[in-house]
């Protein structure tokens, strides 16, 4: 654990006089003040994270996990298991979403297979962390055991680790698995102590008899597992998945090394959550993209304090709304670097 502990004794709050001065840029340029709303806060938080109100062109990169979870076999899904190994692979090609608009946004992509239920390696662009096919049946026993919970953590260090080492300054979250919206549910549920049968939603479009099992599926996984509301590492070993894991360590390492983490959809936020019970300071390094469609994410935000600027009704995952709000916050930047003064036109 002491690479994990390491990174938790390195998060710093945002620098204060870097936001100070990012707004007193903002309030001098050449339009109203807060006339450019949420892409003034993009710049602002964005110089905290930095520790410089001098801001630059980000390096931009994407970490997608793919992984499947044994709560499938409770009729959680319309989706067979397979479907992961079948199309995770498809994420590095321009011809997926997340693919293209990587392509499309200059984005590099890292597609890990951490949990995913295949004997095969999936591809030669796919790297292979595999902990386990699949986490286990969260309605029978724990998820996973704390050797690999430990493992799903270190790996999504490792990789942060090394895109921050070779200059990627933002980096995205995505991923893919078959009853991942079920885990995710599930841990927001834990959290908030909010009722399943209030926040569950129909993940990739289930019907309302398998959205039954999927609300009794929580349910059970909490009575039997009993995770505690307070104790990441409690929630992570009995109700969380192997990618919820790997965001977890991509979170911790982007904030002990002062780069901003962009949330996609559900199962990021779940992962944030997480994040925020170690250190709520992780809140402040993280910028969410869109509002997904899933019911619990509502309740995540809440909890988070975070308020996503486009609702797209997106519910994807691959991390495909987090790569496409990039671009907004690279427009954020250039105004803030390009725009000219007051004093500088003679206005004042």
């Amino acid at each position: 654990m002491n690479i994990i502990d390491d990174l938790i004794n390195n998060i710093k709050p945002l620098d204060k006089e870097s936001m100070k001065k990012a707004e007193e840029r903002q309030n001098n340029i050449i339009k109203p003040k807060k006339a450019l709303g949420v892409l003034e806060n993009i710049t602002i938080q964005l110089a905290g994270i930095y520790k410089t109100s001098n801001l630059t062109m980000p390096k931009k990169a994407i970490i997608t996990f793919g992984s499947d979870n044994g709560v499938y076999e409770e009729n959680v899904s319309k989706d067979n298991q397979s479907l992961t190994a079948i199309h995770f692979p498809n994420f590095v090609q321009n011809y997926s979403a997340i693919g293209s608009i990587c392509e499309y946004t200059h984005t590099k992509m890292l597609a890990i297979d951490i949990g995913i239920n295949s004997d095969k390696k999936l591809s030669d662009e796919i790297i292979d962390e595999k902990i386990a096919k699949s986490t286990k049946n969260i309605t029978k026993t724990h998820s996973m055991s704390k050797e690999q919970a430990i493992k799903s953590i270190k790996t999504g260090i490792h990789y942060a680790n090394k895109l921050i080492d070779e200059g990627y300054n933002l980096i995205s979250l995505g991923e893919m698995g078959i009853a991942n919206t079920t885990i995710a549910t599930a841990i927001v549920s834990c959290i908030t102590d909010k009722s399943p049968d209030e926040i569950t939603g129909r993940g990739s479009g289930i019907n309302d008899d398998i959205l039954k099992n999927k609300i009794n599926a929580i349910k059970k996984s909490l009575e039997i597992n009993k995770p505690s509301k307070n104790d990441y590492m409690d929630i992570l070993i009995k109700i969380g998945g192997f990618e919820t894991g790997g965001m977890l360590g991509v979170i911790l390492a982007c904030c002990a090394r002062n780069t901003p983490v962009i949330l996609d959809g559900l199962i990021t936020y779940s992962a944030a959550m997480l994040a925020k019970l170690i250190t709520p300071i992780t809140t402040d390094y993280l910028i969410c993209s869109h509002k997904t469609r899933e019911k619990a994410g509502n309740f995540a935000l809440e909890y988070l304090n975070l308020t996503p600027p486009l609702n797209l009704d997106l519910c994807l995952g691959e991390g495909y709304g987090a790569v496409m709000y990039s671009q907004i916050i690279e427009s954020s930047i250039y105004s803030y670097n390009t725009m000219k003064t007051f004093k500088q036109l003679n206005m004042l």
